[in-house]
């Protein structure tokens, strides 16, 4: 994608220039990840932030700089092994905000929504859900990310190594849903479940 076709019209060309480089780091790293990849064709400003499929992106530039690594990774997961209509499509916002979480990490962005993802891997689910704000978000998003970073660690270079895994697994489970029985929740229902495998 050309720069023509970031953002254009955004009126704060350094806000444009920033979020052009996040954007252009969380492309590089989607190469680390096994599969096939959506190719994007335009980012858009917008009053939201949205993934369409096609490769489009609407973006909030006035959100955290971070919000566009998570929009990045459905380039990646709309067209892999999970994205096929049972229980493990719906992981895909989860596993875009693990990249979100990672990336900003990787580049050291002062994102607040860090310290909260962070904050929900070492609490239970009940925890979370009484301090929650939102807790039909943080069950869709931010809970089952916590659970994709307490399973991968914390290191960058285990994220794409863990996934290859999990596309291996699922593979070898002839198109059963593996990701709710991995992660120990029920990403419908928005519950956890007591069984765990060992992906």
């Amino acid at each position: 994608m050309q720069y023509s076709d970031f953002l254009a019209g955004c009126p704060n060309g350094c806000r444009r220039s920033r979020l052009w480089e996040v954007f252009t780091d969380g492309l590089k790293w989607i190469s680390d990840f096994a599969g096939p990849f959506t190719e994007i064709v335009d980012v858009t400003c917008s009053d939201k932030n949205e993934w369409r499929p096609g490769g489009h992106i609407l973006l909030n530039v006035d959100g955290d700089d971070g919000c566009i690594l998570h929009e990045v990774f459905h380039s990646k997961y709309d067209p892999c092994i999970f994205h096929d209509g049972d229980s493990d499509e719906k992981w895909g916002d989860a596993f875009c905000d693990a990249f979100r979480y990672f990336g900003s990490r990787k580049m050291h962005l002062c994102d607040p929504w860090l310290k909260k993802i962070e904050g929900f891997t070492g609490r239970t689910f009940d925890e979370i859900m009484e301090e929650s704000h939102d807790r039909n978000h943080d069950k869709a998003y931010g809970y089952p990310a916590s659970r994709i970073i307490k399973k991968v660690g914390s290191e960058w270079k285990e994220f794409p190594e863990y996934w290859k895994r999990l596309c291996c697994y699922r593979r070898k489970a002839q198109g059963c849903g593996i990701l709710n029985l991995t992660f120990s929740y029920d990403i419908k229902s928005g519950k956890p479940i007591a069984t765990e495998n060992h992906a």
